[in-house]
């Protein structure tokens, strides 16, 4: 896939909040999603008060996505059973983008291989997941650039040939990973750097149009690393100098 090349890079994963790095303003937009994409039902919306107590993730849940996100937890050294739910959306992944959103950007044949190696396929590889990093080739070798300093991210359908930006993550966040659980299913797993340091899971279900985001406590920031750069990328053969 031809990358989506920017006049800007990522200063460093973990750098206080800047004020303004926000999404662009747009009439009865939620934060950091595609408005076309994220349906506020109230009698299907859970977000849970501040005031309350965030529920503990499901023995449900835990049960199929721990096995999924092994890697990236053992990496952090986390406990997937401690992650709480903070929100549950509506969703709808297979509807039309808003063609009006900023954000948008219309899905192009020629950039659609099928073989991008800066993006994470569903099995079937007939979806898959930009977390929106820059790479180019040298030499015939692929090396990282960079990326913005706020992650816009986003969801192919190759087969509807549509393209939903699903979330946006500050600059105080990034993004590590993309899991897939069957073609339906997949989760964003990814870190808060301000204090106290967290982690988050986002988890998307296509078939039942839901949203679900959890966050879990991981420690000091320099008990690991940085699963991108130090995994993802590794494993995606783009090097990084």
């Amino acid at each position: 896939m031809k990358n989506r090349i920017k006049s800007w890079i990522w200063l460093t994963l973990a750098v206080a909040l800047l004020p303004n790095c926000r999404p662009k303003p747009t009439p009865g937009a939620k934060n950091r999603t595609d408005t076309a994409l994220v349906q506020s039902l109230p009698e299907k919306k859970e977000d849970i008060p501040e005031t309350a107590p965030h529920p503990p993730i499901s023995p449900e849940e835990l049960a199929w996505m721990a096995p999924v996100v092994k890697k990236w937890t053992n990496f952090h050294r986390i406990d997937p059973a401690r992650a709480q739910l903070i929100s549950c959306d509506s969703v709808c992944l297979t509807c039309p983008p808003d063609t009006l959103n900023p954000y948008y950007w219309e899905f192009s044949q020629e950039d659609d291989t099928g073989h991008s190696i800066g993006v994470d396929y569903s099995p079937d590889r007939m979806r898959y997941v930009d977390i929106g990093f820059l790479y180019e080739y040298r030499n015939g070798k692929p090396y990282f650039l960079g990326g913005d300093d706020c992650q816009e991210i986003y969801l192919v359908d190759r087969r509807l040939r549509h393209q939903h930006m699903i979330l946006f993550r500050g600059i105080s966040e990034m993004a590590e990973a993309v899991f897939w659980k069957g073609n339906d299913r997949f989760i964003v797993a990814g870190t808060i750097y301000a204090a106290p340091l967290k982690h988050y899971l986002y988890v998307f279900d296509i078939a039942h149009g839901t949203r679900k985001y959890y966050e879990m406590e991981g420690g000091e920031p320099d008990n690991s690393g940085s699963y991108l750069m130090d995994v993802n990328l590794k494993e995606k053969g783009i090097a990084v100098e």
